[in-house]
């Protein structure tokens, strides 16, 4: 597994820089640096926010994406979507930490949308918690939504989604478990309640069933049988499952009803992707 980079002690060959990347005719290209950390769809809904800031300034947009397995996730960007994405660099470190160069570092999101900014380099510690449908002088929210909306899905995941023969006459139910190991208070209520078993009792058709718990899942099987339909794979976060719980918010959304934990990012991705095609 890869551990956070050890960027501070990696040669710095300014010979083999892509300058393209940073300059244009001699003119300083804005950058806006995107750190996100945490789960896939924290950091999907981090990037979206920060898209109308970067459309609105003309910047490029690149994303610092640790594989930080247990705390965050193992997967790399191309391993689950087509889609290019910038990603940070130790060049881009020193061009962050070079004196010479103008930096405005934003710790809140909410901040970033106050004005436009005309430094050369941004830097915005972005999580879900900043996505937002408010309105901004200047900025086009609905672009964060676009993106999302978007992101090209990988086709060999496309794949496996499509091999459980998920329509819209599936019930889709997302069983988010709390982790001991997080302190978040959000999912500290046990989701599988006499409603959602008599909802999934009561339902004519499979019942697609996601969670980031194997026995949540296994309880589901034991209770219902063949009507429930999973991946039957253990819940972590190494680059594999990550490739796999895409599968699931693939699934999830495409489901004609789900029932899931507002409060979870997978359950909120999953209920925007449901309008969009694969």
């Amino acid at each position: 597994m890869n551990e956070y980079p050890n960027i501070c002690l990696e040669e710095i060959d300014k010979g083999r820089v892509n300058w393209l990347n940073y300059c244009d005719w001699g003119k300083f290209t804005p950058i806006l640096y995107v750190a996100t950390t945490g789960g896939l769809c924290n950091r999907l809904f981090g990037i979206a926010t920060c898209v109308p800031k970067a459309k609105a300034e003309n910047r490029i947009i690149k994303v610092y994406w640790p594989l930080n397995g247990e705390d965050g996730t193992s997967a790399k960007w191309d391993d689950l979507f087509k889609d290019s994405l910038d990603m940070f660099s130790a060049w881009d470190l020193y061009w962050m930490m070079d004196v010479m160069h103008d930096v405005q570092w934003i710790h809140n999101t909410s901040e970033a949308f106050r004005k436009i900014d005309t430094s050369n380099i941004v830097l915005i510690k972005a999580g879900a918690d900043g996505f937002s449908d408010r309105k901004f002088d200047h900025f086009d929210m609905t672009e964060s939504t676009k993106w999302l909306n978007s992101l090209k899905v990988k086709q060999q995941l496309l794949d496996i989604a499509s091999s459980y023969n998920i329509d819209r006459n599936t019930l889709g139910i997302h069983l988010r478990i709390r982790e001991e190991r997080f302190s978040d208070s959000l999912f500290k209520d046990n989701p599988i309640t006499p409603s959602l078993l008599k909802k999934i009792a009561d339902w004519p058709n499979k019942v697609l069933v996601v969670s980031n718990s194997y026995e949540a899942k296994q309880k589901m099987i034991s209770m219902f049988g063949e009507k429930i339909v999973q991946q039957d794979v253990s819940h972590s976060r190494s680059s594999d499952a990550v490739q796999l719980a895409l599968v699931d918010l693939v699934m999830l959304a495409k489901c004609g009803q789900r029932i899931g934990n507002k409060d979870s990012t997978f359950y909120q991705l999953a209920e925007m992707w449901s309008t969009r095609d694969f």
